[in-house]
């Protein structure tokens, strides 16, 4: 088997993205500092401007400081891309603690070369029960235990692909290759107000007769820092996020516009997906948000779609 294949053989540069959250980055950046496999290199992406105290922290813990002004995580993870060395690009959240082993097994789910894509098991921090709920449905799968690979021929390859059923989000690695394939993270999601950008590229590679991994003993903490009032707030974003993500689909990838529908249509019906593990029982606990307010989030998700629209036609981007 090649070097491309044989995950001991391959090159690996970390990438953190962060934006003006310099206390959580010296956690994240500790934990990638005492993993049991070190990467060649560490780069930090700062997408909040020069931030002098970013810049010092990526220093002193022997990091590549980049600064990347084009706002967006899709801006900041290209760059990530554009300025790593290694064949495996690996992605953690500013606001993530890695498992010591978290690289090791991550490296370990591309022992198939036609791998071009693998996710991490994410877990909530220890909290009371609404905050273990909320992050259970702010990030998904944490509880699936099972390593997993994905191709076109899985019979739900497009909704764990397209939906994040191989965990990614902030706890992800790309092979090299990949972008061989991809232009990148698409620049029209991962914007403010638009999001998704990490689960529609490993929706492209699976569609284009890749593979994808799901790796749980690839694990971090996230976040790290949190309230519960903080935890609803992202919990109502994630749903305007998630219905601007579905407008973005169903225009801009009308060749799976029927797949898409018939997953909604199973959403609305109350269809549990086994590959979202406990997430998919979490809604029962999350009393303290209204159902008003969650419907209000997913209207807004309509507003932030078209608004990121209008915004990337103003400055010449398709």
């Amino acid at each position: 088997m090649s070097s491309n294949g044989n995950p001991k053989a391959l090159t690996c540069s970390v990438v953190v993205c962060t934006n003006n959250r310099p206390a959580e980055l010296e956690k994240c950046l500790t934990g990638v500092s005492r993993q049991s496999v070190q990467p060649m290199e560490i780069l930090v992406v700062d997408n909040a401007g020069d931030e002098r105290a970013v810049r010092e922290m990526a220093e002193t813990f022997g990091a590549h400081y980049v600064q990347e002004t084009r706002t967006g995580a899709s801006h900041a993870r290209n760059r990530g891309i554009a300025e790593s060395k290694g064949e495996i690009i690996a992605y953690l959240d500013d606001d993530a603690y890695p498992d010591v082993d978290w690289l090791t097994n991550l490296l370990n789910a591309f022992g198939d070369s036609e791998i071009m894509a693998a996710g991490g098991r994410t877990l909530a921090p220890q909290g009371e029960g609404e905050a273990q709920q909320l992050c259970a449905l702010i990030q998904g799968p944490g509880s699936l235990m099972e390593p997993m690979v994905v191709d076109r021929s899985h019979p739900k390859w497009f909704e764990m692909t397209a939906f994040g059923g191989l965990g990614m989000t902030g706890n992800m690695a790309f092979r090299r290759a990949a972008f061989k394939h991809l232009t990148g993270f698409d620049t029209r999601l991962g914007l403010p107000g638009a999001a998704g950008e990490e689960q529609f590229a490993v929706f492209k590679l699976v569609d284009r007769g890749f593979k994808a991994a799901y790796a749980p003993g690839a694990v971090v903490t996230h976040p790290t820092t949190f309230t519960v009032e903080g935890l609803r707030s992202r919990y109502l974003a994630a749903c305007s996020y998630a219905i601007s993500y579905i407008l973005f689909f169903l225009v801009n990838v009308p060749e799976h516009r029927r797949k898409l529908l018939k997953f909604l249509f199973e959403a609305l019906r109350g269809v549990k997906r086994d590959w979202r593990g406990s997430a998919s029982n979490a809604t029962q606990s999350v009393v303290a948000i209204s159902r008003a307010r969650v419907m209000k989030a997913r209207l807004r998700g309509v507003w932030l779609y078209a608004r990121s629209k209008d915004r990337l036609k103003a400055n010449g981007t398709s």
